[in-house]
């Protein structure tokens, strides 16, 4: 089982970097899982981004 660290961005980190390394790591996964929660509407840049990748 590979973990990844969901909070290594950086606060410098372009957008397109945080997109490059999810598109990685989202093809390098059999399965795909999506929690919503309270504080997702506050994240819609990349969840919906991430959904419809």
């Amino acid at each position: 089982m590979i973990i990844h660290d969901i909070n290594n961005a950086l606060d410098t980190s372009t957008e397109e970097t945080i997109k490059r390394t999810l598109r990685e790591r989202m093809s390098n996964s059999k399965f795909f899982i999506l929690l919503v929660g309270e504080h997702t509407k506050y994240l819609y840049r990349f969840v919906r981004w991430e959904i419809f990748l």
